[in-house]
């Protein structure tokens, strides 16, 4: 991803800053100066390479999970339907329809049970995440676990926001 199209940005940017709002729920201008973007959809686990590229002034916080926890949230969603990013995927064959991002191989996984895909997809969308990153220069990004921000929500959300250059 050396070069981004600069149409392809201005559509992500759009997307973005479509539904944005501010602290004081206020819908976010596109022309305000300053303005910066929390975005936490799992949708873009598989994209930081484009967002990288796309927003060279970008920065990420990973948030962790250990696998047991996180395998179980995925399953269950997978058994709520709430999650379907693609309601009418071609190509599924599943019971299910297909729950959070696609990952490589989605096809050969029709036949699983919710929680075998989801532990597939939590081991490949953090082994990705993982490779993404550490292909980044170090002060683009740092990363948290749930269970330390669980554990000192405070001190937690005062490190990250200080390295983000937010007041928290």
């Amino acid at each position: 991803l050396q070069r981004v199209a600069k149409g392809t940005v201005e559509q992500v940017v759009n997307v973005m800053l479509g539904g944005a709002r501010d602290r004081d729920d206020v819908t976010v201008n596109e022309a305000d100066v300053g303005i910066q973007v929390l975005e936490t959809s799992a949708r873009h686990a598989l994209r930081v390479p484009f967002l990288a590229a796309a927003f060279p002034n970008a920065r990420f916080v990973l948030m962790l999970r250990h696998a047991g926890p996180s395998v179980s949230s995925l399953a269950e969603a997978w058994r709520s339907g709430r999650f379907i990013p693609y309601p009418a995927l071609p190509d599924w064959t599943g019971e299910l329809n297909w729950s959070y991002p696609l990952i490589e191989g989605w096809r050969d996984y029709a036949d699983r049970a919710p929680h075998e895909i989801a532990a597939i997809q939590w081991q490949r969308i953090t082994e990705s995440l993982l490779d993404d990153l550490s292909g980044l220069a170090s002060d683009r990004w740092r990363s948290t676990s749930y269970e330390a921000l669980t554990r000192d929500p405070q001190a937690e959300a005062e490190r990250l926001s200080n390295w983000l250059g937010l007041i928290w």
